[in-house]
């Protein structure tokens, strides 16, 4: 596939993501029970370790379970139905590479969002979730051009 179509794949792709994994969040934090707070809290504590060692594929690895989480607490299949599609986008930000500062920040984003769904706090977890989603869309836009 040429560069070209794969950046423009990417960037509807993450179009897709900014309306709906703030939303996603949002429900989560209604509906999320204590296995899914587990899931998300096992997928942080991975991306933690991952980032700790420098892991670029374990980190992509719980990032994916923490996405697939978020979507599954939603209890609403057609998010769960997205699933798919949004862990390609992903895997191509994780690429065997070396870890940044932003996988860090994106850490921190991570945890806020665990936070908010945890004290089922909606809005909170709907802001959180765009900010990371907004911020995955910076990045996009810099590497397209």
């Amino acid at each position: 596939m040429s560069g070209n179509k794969r950046e423009q794949e990417m960037t509807w792709t993450n179009e897709l993501r900014i309306a709906l994994e703030p939303t996603a969040a949002r429900l989560a934090a209604e509906r999320a029970d204590g296995a899914d707070l587990k899931l998300l809290q096992d997928a942080v504590s991975g991306m933690t370790e991952a980032i700790r060692n420098g892991d670029s594929k374990g980190l992509a690895h719980h990032d994916h379970a923490f996405h697939r989480g978020l979507l599954a607490a939603t209890r609403n299949p057609l998010y769960v139905a997205h699933v798919p599609m949004m862990l390609s986008y992903l895997a191509e930000q994780y690429e065997d590479r070396e870890l940044t500062e932003e996988d860090r920040a994106n850490l921190v984003q991570h945890r806020d969002i665990l936070d908010a769904i945890t004290m089922s706090d909606l809005d909170a977890a709907e802001r959180a979730t765009r900010a990371l989603v907004l911020g995955s869309d910076r990045v996009i836009s810099q590497a397209a051009f």
